[in-house]
């Protein structure tokens, strides 16, 4: 079974940060600046390539992507 936070946290620490240090799972992407706008952008285009999952306009909620257990909740609650 695909592990959706490994997966997330492998792309956010290879794509974006790119200082290959490991991400608490309840760390603030946001306030912590890991994620900016180009930076969300970058991740919801690998989220729907990878897992297969639309995102809205309406989903693009910072409570969505506050932190990598909240990103995978919202994955899991995409995909069923």
């Amino acid at each position: 079974m695909v592990d959706v936070g490994s997966e997330v946290e492998g792309f956010i620490v290879e794509k974006i940060t790119l200082d290959g240090e490991k991400i608490a799972r309840d760390e603030d992407l946001l306030a912590s600046d890991i994620l900016d706008s180009l930076a969300i952008v970058e991740l919801v285009s690998f989220l729907e390539a990878r897992f297969g999952i639309r995102v809205s306009d309406d989903d693009l909620m910072p409570e969505n992507f506050k932190t990598i257990d909240e990103i995978v909740a919202f994955v899991d609650a995409k995909r069923g």
